[in-house]
């Protein structure tokens, strides 16, 4: 060591008044000891510093200064524990005498305090290791690299090494062509983690050597499947050979991240043999992440590689939709999305494909992602369907049955055209799976469609017959085919007779639907037959067939024969066409039949038929008098309805004066207070019988608020009107009448004596008798029938003495009524 002037004072001196002299001969010892060129003054200070008891941190720090600034190398591992002392000041003197001192040792010391708590410390080496020791500081560098790629040491130690250039340095050493140089630097990286030197890497796996392959593998285990996919990529993009392809299997086929990636890359792989190989080896273990990156393959052009695609998406899309299936799968939400996003991935590819073995092969990978849930594929189906039909039949019957069913339906109703497209592919692939649900829905084929699905029916097939279809397990498969095959003009009538006795109803119905249709041969013995059938419905419509066909003498017979029929609907039938007939002949003899047995009759065929009402409402309307009087007669012996009695109410304006003053005795024996400010509208009707009838309707209510109405009636010039207000008044208030009945009684009008008899009649009071007898004689016939009635009514052993004069009587009536009384009081 060269000093450029030589002390006055020796080394040993001015130690010593470095150690116990003033403040100022300190600072003069230490300036001098700083340049002596004493030889002998490096050992002392060394030797002194070893001994130092002292506590004063002054001087440890002018000791430390000291070795530092005369750059004395032997004072490294004195000063390596002062570079940790408590004292900051101590420490910082330390740390910057090492720095000065610049060996590795030092670098040794220094290096570690990068990851010091300080930020001063650190940032005081840092600048050190850059500016200070530059390259000199590489090697200990190195040597310092942790083995967590995460500290902050690592990091600190990676950004010297930036700063002082390293890693541009090793870039350059890798793109020389020197391989032991390559393989050095190799040894070097791999203690840091950069992505960006992989490639360099890769460059040496099949150059390198084994040494170099296995350090490369582990290497590389180290690196995430993202920083792994560029290099790897390019080093495939380059032509490499097996090494490659082993190192990528070893590092990446295990770990599910990456088989996406992997897919990806093996199918940019050049050679046939190592693509192949790959994906061969990628494809074992396939995931639902590797399900879309896997489709792409599936243009590969080497047959092998697209039929383990194929067959490897398949087995991943039964696995998943098992999965699906399991209530213990804890990622289902997860699972659905995949196959979700699968089914609509693969619905592009098919759209856009014209290949037929390419969409044959998309249609199947398709048909076993949807599974049973077939909606996805009704977008896609005409096109599959029309390019490639072989594969999309077998895919179809491939399907569980009810799937296919509403697959080939709704596909139907989706887009009617692609009827002629399963037309045209049950020329490729007719089966009786595919014609039993087309069969179904036949009414979505157009014309020319259905037309060639007949002749397909029709036509002999080696794998299908009709006679499958007609004997078919499913009832509705048969009466579909039935009713198709009878648009044609098929020799029907031995299918016919056969069908008649079908197991299902519904066929049996559609089979005597075409006996009559047809007129069989033998229509009448195939309908009778029928009419023992326990099926109601096909006794029904063999009953309805034979109604037009049967001799109409022998149809009654039958319809009794019905009447015993298990079926309560078969007897109701039977009953409502028994009490159709009789409808009809009570109708037309109705005018003939005594009131006991109107009412009885009409009752008993309203009970059979409850649309023997309405069939009368409807008469209500005709246009012929007549007719509507007699709906309206016939209306009063049954139980009337609110819609018959609305009915009625809407008549009453009827131009008939015979049917209105039918309408009100009916509304009157209808007996509902509600009709009782409709029945007065009649009072002011024009015809006297229709103002009769109103006020007998009215007492047939019997409320007691009707009296006011009737009073004024009393005096009416009508003797029909004043009898029946008379009876009324009498009826609901036991208001006195008789000064009215004797006024009626004297009239010289024959009408007013009869009404007043009858009224007396209707009253049956004893004490009444005595104003009745002298009209016994009275001239007129009427006159004394309503007396002799009377008297019947109110006391009839009171005629028994007159019987045999009365029984010579002129009048028939009173003949016939003596005849009939006399049984009673005889």
């Amino acid at each position: 060591m060269i000093w450029p002037f030589d002390s006055a004072i020796s080394s040993s001196e001015l130690i010593t008044q470095l150690m116990e002299g003033s403040p100022a001969d300190r600072k003069t010892a230490f300036a001098e000891l700083s340049n002596i060129e004493d030889p002998e003054a490096d050992k002392l200070i060394l030797n002194l510093g070893r001994s130092l008891s002292s506590p004063d941190p002054d001087i440890v720090i002018s000791m430390i200064d000291l070795i530092g600034i005369r750059k004395i190398e032997a004072g490294v591992d004195f000063l390596r524990p002062f570079s940790s002392d408590e004292n900051q000041g101590i420490r910082l003197s330390a740390i910057r005498s090492l720095i000065k001192i610049q060996s590795q040792t030092s670098l040794d010391i220094l290096i570690p305090l990068l990851n010091d708590e300080n930020l001063e410390i650190r940032k005081v080496i840092h600048e050190a290791l850059v500016n200070d020791f530059g390259d000199n500081a590489t090697g200990a560098l190195l040597r310092a690299v942790p083995e967590d790629k995460n500290s902050q040491f690592y990091f600190e130690v990676v950004l010297v090494l930036e700063e002082i250039h390293f890693f541009e340095k090793a870039k350059e050493m890798f793109a020389s062509n020197d391989l032991e140089l390559k393989k050095f630097q190799f040894q070097n990286m791999v203690r840091f983690h950069r992505p960006d030197f992989l490639s360099h890497f890769m460059d040496l796996a099949e150059s390198g050597g084994n040494s170099i392959q296995m350090k490369l593998r582990k290497v590389l285990a180290e690196y995430s499947t993202e920083e792994l996919e560029k290099p790897f990529t390019d080093a495939l993009r380059n032509d490499s050979g097996k090494t490659i392809i082993k190192l990528i299997e070893d590092v990446l086929i295990n770990r599910n991240d990456s088989r996406a990636f992997l897919v990806k890359l093996a199918a940019g792989i050049k050679k046939r043999e190592l693509r192949s190989e790959l994906i061969n080896k990628v494809l074992r273990k396939m995931d639902t992440t590797t399900f879309l990156p896997a489709l792409s393959l599936i243009y590969d052009p080497v047959p092998v590689i697209r039929a383990q695609v194929i067959e490897s998406l398949v087995n991943l899309a039964q696995q998943t939709n098992r999965r699906l299936e399991d209530p213990n799968e804890t990622n289902l939400d997860f699972l659905r999305e995949q196959v979700n996003s699968w089914v609509e991935e693969l619905k592009q590819y098919i759209l856009v494909e014209s290949h037929g073995d390419i969409l044959g092969d998309l249609g199947k990978i398709l048909f076993e992602v949807v599974s049973e849930k077939y909606q996805p594929l009704l977008q896609v189906l005409p096109h599959i369907l029309n390019e490639a039909p072989m594969e999309t039949m077998k895919n179809i019957l491939g399907m569980h049955p009810d799937s296919r069913k509403n697959l080939i339906i709704d596909s139907l109703k989706n887009d009617s055209s692609i009827a002629s497209i399963y037309n045209k592919a049950l020329t490729k692939l007719p089966h009786i799976d595919i014609f039993r649900p087309l069969i179904e829905c036949i009414a979505y084929f157009s014309r020319e469609d259905r037309e060639n699905f007949k002749k397909l029916l029709l036509k002999p097939l080696p794998s299908f017959k009709l006679g499958d279809l007609l004997n078919d397990s499913q009832p509705h498969i048969r009466l579909a085919t039935l009713k198709l095959i009878a648009e044609t003009n098929y020799d029907l009538m031995q299918i016919i007779e056969e069908k008649t006795s079908d197991p299902d109803p519904q066929v049996r119905m559609a089979a005597i639907g075409l006996a009559l249709e047809r007129k069989h041969p033998k229509l009448l013995s195939i309908l009778e037959n029928a009419c023992v059938d326990p099926a109601s419905e096909v006794v029904i419509k063999s009953l309805n067939g034979l109604k037009e066909i049967a001799n109409p003498a022998e149809f009654p017979g039958i319809l009794s024969r019905a009447v015993n029929h298990p079926s309560d609907e078969v007897r109701f039938f039977a009953l409502k066409e028994i009490a159709k007939i009789t409808q009809a002949r009570y109708i037309q003899n109705f005018r003939n039949l005594s009131p006991e047995i109107r009412k009885l009759a009409g009752s008993a065929i309203s009970k059979l038929d409850g649309g023997f009402v309405d069939r009368l409402i409807t008469e209500l309307k005709s246009l012929d008098p007549e007719t509507r009087l007699r709906a309206v007669l016939i209306i009063e012996n049954l139980n009337v309805t609110d819609k018959a009695t609305d009915a009625l109410l809407s008549a009453m304006r009827d131009p008939s004066k015979k049917v209105r003053a039918a309408i009100v005795k009916t509304l009157g024996i209808i007996g509902n207070y509600d009709l009782l400010g409709k029945l007065v509208e009649f009072l002011s009707d024009p015809d006297d019988r229709v103002r009769a009838n109103s006020i007998e309707a009215i007492t047939g209510i019997g409320k007691e608020n009707a009296l006011s109405i009737i009073l004024p009636f009393l005096d009416d010039p009508n003797n029909r009107i004043r009898a029946n207000a008379a009876l009324a008044v009498w009826q609901i208030g036991r208001i006195d009448i008789f000064p009215v009945l004797n006024k009626m009684l004297v009239s010289s009008d024959i009408g007013m004596r009869a009404s007043a008899l009858w009224v007396l009649g209707e009253t049956k009071i004893e004490t009444m008798v005595n104003l009745i007898f002298p009209f016994i004689k009275d001239l007129n016939d009427m006159v004394r029938f309503n007396a002799i009635r009377a008297l019947g009514k109110i006391k009839p052993e009171l005629l028994k003495p007159l019987i045999p004069q009365l029984r010579r009587d002129s009048s028939n009536e009173i003949k016939r009524f003596i005849t009939e009384i006399s049984y009673k009081i005889i």
